[in-house]
């Protein structure tokens, strides 16, 4: 077995029964062939929750770390990813928590899908929301693919595609060129995709499992649009058009018009903060402003209207 050190980032703030419904799931997986640790991520949660999360951590085997500053779901991430890469973890899972593995062997087979071929970088599944309906599969992801000509890849249990949902996945951490895991001006929502974009462009192969019985519910996401609060719909729409520069040229123009269904479906719900992350992405794309600029604006925003980092 190549890959010994395994373990998984579960970020929490402010939130206990789905964290606990999440590290349940976790502790159903098999660990037969590669055995795994779960850390906790307290992203500066207030006392109220952090406390009887460190009780149930300590008494289910769970590594504890809290973050001193809540700085969304990409830093808060990022904070714990530098830690246990530089512990010698070889193999890290990032789960929000909020999720449920439905099947006992996801980890296994994700770790012996990494196994395969060195060039796969990172690997998900697929993924249904809290009514069972499959997320992600869909013509605007196949064009993507052809419009960026991603390598196409696959074998018995893995196939590439151009996105993978950040509510779980895993990944190699002795990609050399890998400094942080997400970019963290994003704060929150389409930071996985910056990440897939240059993992592709480095030449690896980013993708899922192949088996659709090894999938992952993720009971928040962004698949309700109804559900989401003011600062969320400001963030997707911003970011959404922020990760855009990552494109070739043709498939910027096919995302631009793709993009004006959604954009619609949100002004619908929520017009004004639609259209204020609409005109704050093309700002900030247009004039280039640097990732300190970018993650101060978000920063801003979510403690203007007010919020949480629970990714949901």
């Amino acid at each position: 077995m190549k890959y010994k050190k395994i373990c998984y980032l579960v970020l929490v703030y402010n939130e206990l029964e789905y964290t606990i419904k999440t590290f349940e799931s976790l502790q159903k997986q098999r660990q037969e062939k590669y055995s795994f640790d779960v850390i906790c991520v307290d992203n500066a949660s207030v006392e109220k929750y952090a406390q009887p999360l460190r009780d149930y951590c300590q008494n289910h085997n769970i590594r504890y770390i809290h973050h001193d500053v809540n700085d969304g779901y990409a830093g808060g991430n990022n904070y714990a990813f530098n830690i246990v890469k530089s512990e010698g973890y070889e193999i890290v899972f990032i789960a929000n928590n909020d999720i449920e593995l439905l099947h006992p062997d996801i980890t296994e087979n994700i770790i012996d899908c990494f196994e395969t071929n060195d060039r796969i970088a990172l690997i998900g599944t697929p993924i249904v929301d809290a009514d069972n309906n499959t997320c992600g599969k869909s013509l605007f992801i196949q064009l993507l693919a052809k419009l960026e000509k991603q390598i196409q890849y696959e074998n018995d249990f893995f196939y590439t595609t151009p996105f993978v949902f950040g509510c779980f996945f895993a990944i190699r951490t002795d990609i050399n060129k890998i400094s942080y895991l997400f970019d963290y001006s994003y704060f929150m929502y389409c930071e996985e995709q910056k990440l897939e974009f240059q993992l592709m462009k480095w030449g690896y192969y980013v993708g899922v499992l192949r088996d659709s019985n090894k999938k992952v519910k993720h009971y928040g996401g962004v698949f309700d649009y109804k559900k989401q609060s003011d600062w969320s719909i400001y963030l997707i729409v911003r970011n959404y058009i922020l990760s855009s520069k990552d494109y070739r040229f043709i498939t910027k123009l096919f995302f631009y018009v793709s993009y004006f269904g959604l954009i619609t479906k949100l002004a619908i719900l929520n017009k004004k903060n639609t259209f204020r992350g609409y005109w704050a992405g093309l700002y900030l794309l247009i004039t280039k402003k640097n990732s300190e600029y970018i993650y101060n604006d978000a920063v801003s925003y979510v403690k203007k209207i007010g919020g949480s980092t629970r990714k949901s």
